[in-house]
């Protein structure tokens, strides 16, 4: 007989017999243990039934005497067959030992898990709590800093905006002044412009004119040397035709004429027709040259300087009036740009003098001071946008991922460029455990529903069911039956899909719970 299931048998005798309140010896079970032929049966049986899975507790005991006083124990009996409840063997408790083993190491397991977890939320709000205290820390400087630049540029939009009003007071006072000293020039160009125009005014009144009466002796000139032409062309064909009849006459009286052929009389003929075409060109030539020619000349030289003289002043008169009207031109344009500048004066003055009204009004608005923000460090911080504050891009994005805040005070973007490099390794070995952390509590929290579900049956079954020396165990409602068959088949379904998940995560490397519980934690 093994010594240890002696002590083992000895400590539960001891144990049932104080708890219980039985009378026994020590001695007396020494000796029981202690004999050849008995002592290995009741080892046995003490290993076997003196269990705390097979003893009734206190309790138990207590209700077991009162319905065996008022006779319900009886009447329970006689309820069900004991001869039909099958005794529990030792296979059986064998292996709800084993079940409830593997159980309490699962529960163990589930336990330091969850301390596992426990610590790792514990590490995340302290992460979080002393990142809020920096962003707080944070924003009251970044408050502390819009503070303090904001009376700056308060008093440096105070001195701008006095320096303005100061200039629309001299643009304003030099208004009146400039119209008058405008309007005087204007007037000056007008009059010397006047003076101009008056004077060109006599000019042409100076101007000669062509006499008419100086046209009619050319013109009766021109009649006579027209006539004198005519007389001349007539003398000169009368003459021909006299000396032709005189030479035919003297031919005829002296008898030596000869009689002229048809081609010769045709050739004469037409020669002196050519003499007769020829007699009016030469005449008017020669009246022209002779008389017309240097009554001409003597005209024309005298109208020549009339008409010089007229040239030269017209020419003048052209570009006087070209002058004026190009002055008239920049005048003109001058007013218009004089026009605009003052139209530009006025409508800078306006909106100069309600911009500074605004940022009077903007500078005297009471701001909450920054002890309010230290007496509520609990509060939520919000970072007000400000027309003055220009925060870089990557400044913006660092405070809204909240980043360390060494990245801020880094000199340079290489120093800033390692922070963030660091700051996403660490946000990526948090998003590892925290996707571990949450596959490990999905799956622990689905063993033990299938572990609870499955000692919930057992321990169903061990309620319901009797020991029974005869027959199988079988429960007293066959519907109780049917509730068992489904709650097994339930926990086979159950198995299968864990079994199902277990697969494909090994598969896939990624679970749709794993990642709706990684994306709720790293938010």
């Amino acid at each position: 007989m093994d010594i240890a299931s002696k002590d083992a048998a000895r400590i539960l005798l001891q144990n049932t017999a104080t708890s219980y309140d039985i009378r026994v010896r020590r001695d007396e079970i020494e000796m029981a243990l202690e004999d050849p032929i008995q002592g290995p049966a009741l080892v046995e049986w003490a290993s076997s039934h003196l269990l705390s899975d097979n003893l009734l507790t206190a309790d138990e005991l207590a209700l077991y005497s009162a319905l065996d006083s008022s006779g319900q124990v009886d009447k329970l009996s006689e309820l069900q067959d004991l001869a039909e409840v099958q005794p529990i063997r030792h296979d059986d408790l064998k292996a709800a030992i084993a079940e409830l083993r593997r159980s309490t190491d699962s529960i163990n397991e589930q336990t330091e898990t969850l301390r596992h977890q426990h610590d790792a939320l514990s590490r995340l709000a302290a992460k979080c709590d002393e990142d809020g205290a920096r962003r707080r820390q944070l924003d009251l400087a970044h408050e502390r800093t819009s503070e303090v630049e904001q009376t700056r540029l308060a008093s440096h939009v105070d001195q701008l905006s006095q320096a303005i009003q100061q200039q629309l007071s001299q643009l304003t006072n030099s208004e009146q002044p400039g119209k008058s000293d405008f309007r005087g020039s204007l007037e000056d160009a007008f009059q010397s412009d006047d003076r101009l125009l008056a004077s060109l005014q006599k000019l042409g009144w100076e101007l000669e004119e062509p006499d008419p009466e100086e046209a009619v002796p050319v013109e009766k000139l021109k009649e006579v040397c027209m006539r004198l032409i005519k007389i001349t062309v007539q003398s000169v064909r009368t003459r021909l035709d006299t000396t032709y009849l005189n030479t035919l006459i003297a031919a005829h009286q002296t008898g030596a004429s000869q009689a002229a052929s048809e081609a010769e009389i045709a050739a004469l003929q037409d020669e002196v027709e050519s003499l007769y075409a020829e007699i009016l060109p030469v005449a008017q030539m020669a009246v022209e040259q002779q008389h017309l020619e240097p009554a001409l000349s003597a005209v024309s030289s005298k109208n020549g300087q009339s008409q010089q003289k007229t040239m030269s002043s017209l020419t003048y008169m052209n570009q006087c009036l070209d002058y004026l009207l190009g002055r008239v031109n920049r005048l003109q344009s001058r007013m218009y740009i004089y026009k605009s500048h003052m139209q530009a004066v006025q409508t800078v003055a306006a909106t100069a003098k309600t911009e500074t009204i605004s940022t009077k009004s903007i500078n005297n608005t009471s701001r909450p001071p920054i002890s309010a923000l230290n007496r509520r460090p609990d509060a939520k911080s919000r970072r007000r946008s400000s027309g003055y504050q220009d925060i870089p891009p990557l400044d913006s994005l660092m405070q809204s991922l909240s980043l360390p805040v060494e990245a801020f005070e880094a000199p340079t973007p290489t120093d800033k460029a390692r922070i963030l490099a660091k700051a996403v390794s660490e946000r990526r070995e948090k998003n590892k455990d925290v996707s571990a952390a949450a596959q490990d509590a999905l799956e622990q929290i689905i063993s033990t529903q299938i572990d609870d579900a499955r000692r919930a049956v057992q321990l169903l079954r061990d309620s319901i069911a009797a020991e029974s020396s005869f027959g199988s165990v079988q429960l007293m409602d066959p519907d109780l039956d049917q509730s068992l068959a489904a709650m097994k088949q339930e926990a086979a379904n159950l198995n299968q899909q864990l079994a199902e998940m277990d697969l494909s995560i090994e598969e896939s490397g990624r679970s749709d719970k794993k990642e709706e519980l990684i994306e709720r934690w790293s938010r």
